[in-house]
């Protein structure tokens, strides 16, 4: 439920970006690319480096793929789950905090014309 929830603040803010940008090509590509890399899908996080570990346990990306993977194969004890997700309802948050804001200056500046 929370990687469906982040993964939906992702794409409304990817959505939102429209408002400046001609095609949503380059969000799109720069998003599949971090989310791909960042959260597990290539290589599991735990086998980078370990100057990276705590860039990467920080990072929005870890709650899509890396959490409820590692939870689900059991590498993540049950009852080490509540933080994880509550990192994951924080993120989400946050994404949607940040969608609002930039859609209400969006919104400002946005000129319609025509029927």
């Amino acid at each position: 439920v929370g990687a469906l929830l982040l993964a939906c603040s992702f794409a409304t803010l990817m959505a939102i970006s429209l408002l400046w940008t001609i095609s949503g090509d380059g969000i799109a590509r720069l998003l599949a690319t971090c989310t791909t890399v960042f959260s597990g899908m290539i290589l599991p996080l735990p086998l980078f480096p370990d100057w990276a570990q705590p860039i990467l346990n920080i990072l929005p990306f870890r709650g899509l793929m890396d959490i409820p993977f590692r939870l689900y194969i059991g590498h993540i004890p049950p009852q080490d789950a509540l933080p994880l997700f509550v990192q994951q309802l924080a993120w989400t948050a946050l994404l949607i905090v940040a969608s609002r804001w930039i859609l209400s200056r969006g919104m400002r500046r946005l000129v319609v014309q025509g029927g």
